[in-house]
């Protein structure tokens, strides 16, 4: 009796629609969930400090004046004191990021260090041109220091001497170091730059060149984020254990239903069951009651209500309500479309 309940059930067609539904979707989400990858990779820039130098100076005298005006340079004190007087001014700006996998900053302390060389053909020299080589906690501040051009001039007459010629051209560049010691919560980072400021000098073109270089720079890193992919606001791993152990279920359900329905599913023509059974199959406008049979019997398929008729050796009856009959052994046997489902 339970096997034939579990028969009618899982001939119901609203069961077996309900179960298609779920497994369709639950398979769509599955594919979908496999066709995702659970995580995505993405590179962002961070920064960590951009610096800038701003850096102004005066030259109120052409170069040509060191060269072929020396002695008018000497004896008049007001121009000499404007060559002395030459002055640099560079200003130190920098933006310091937070928000970065370093923490929070707790203190940020800024030195430099100034050197200067001055270059003639491949001679290179050290020279000290400024009063203030070095300072400390400088941060936005100004730094200001003179250029002794007369200084300058000295030592390339010295080499041009030794030399035993006339030098046209000759660079002096000061190179400035600054220091930035970012203190964070639990660690120190120490970031360095580096600008520099060249002086090119040519007595045949009587010009005086400044070019600079490495006044803005910044630190920064391309770090990889991982982020986790989700689906309807469920995350992709879990979406695809849970789909998996939902559609195994639903698909065995569904394939015990094709095992038991597998004659009635392929066709559902009588005219079919006709033929293969080789029981004939009479249409009637009504079926009168027969006194003889003592029980009726509901058959839940069609080919079992043709089986029994072949073991009968009886014909099956239908009527105008879609129902097919079979009388045997004072036994009437019945398969109505409307009662199956």
């Amino acid at each position: 009796m339970n096997i034939i309940k579990l028969k009618k059930i899982f001939s119901s067609k609203s069961f077996i629609f309900i179960i298609t539904v779920f497994l369709v979707i639950s398979l769509i989400i599955l594919s979908i969930s496999y066709a995702t990858k659970p995580y995505k990779v993405l590179e962002r820039n961070i920064k960590y400090i951009e610096f800038e130098a701003k850096i102004e100076s005066k030259i109120y005298l052409e170069p040509s004046l060191l060269y072929d005006y020396r002695e008018y340079i000497v004896s008049n004190e007001a121009v000499l004191s404007l060559v002395k007087n030459t002055t640099i001014r560079i200003t130190p700006y920098y933006v310091v990021y937070t928000g970065t996998e370093l923490g929070n900053i707790s203190g940020i302390e800024v030195s430099y260090d100034i050197k200067s060389l001055i270059t003639i053909g491949e001679w290179v020299k050290p020279i000290n041109i400024t009063s203030t080589n070095r300072g400390k906690n400088v941060d936005h501040n100004t730094i200001v220091f003179p250029i002794n051009f007369s200084e300058i001039k000295r030592i390339v007459n010295i080499i041009s001497k030794e030399a035993s010629v006339k030098i046209p051209t000759y660079t002096c560049t000061l190179n400035i170091k600054f220091v930035i010691n970012v203190y964070y919560e639990n660690s120190s980072k120490t970031y360095i730059f580096q600008p520099s400021v060249s002086f090119i000098f040519s007595s045949e073109q009587n010009k005086l060149l400044i070019k600079t270089s490495g006044l803005s720079n910044e630190v920064s890193s391309t770090k990889k984020v991982v982020i986790e992919n989700k689906i309807m606001g469920f995350n992709i791993l879990i979406l695809r254990t849970s789909t998996l152990y939902l559609s195994i279920p639903l698909s065995i359900l569904l394939f015990i239903y094709l095992g038991l329905n597998s004659r009635n599913i392929i066709v559902k023509d009588e005219n079919y069951y006709s033929r293969r059974y080789g029981v004939p199959v009479i249409k009637v406008k009504k079926v009168l009651s027969n006194k003889r049979t003592n029980e009726s019997v509901i058959v839940l398929s069609l080919v079992d209500l043709f089986m029994v008729a072949r073991a009968l050796s009886s014909p099956i009856l239908v009527d105008v309500n879609n129902c097919f009959h079979v009388y045997g052994d004072n036994i009437e046997y019945r398969y109505c479309r409307e009662e199956s489902n």
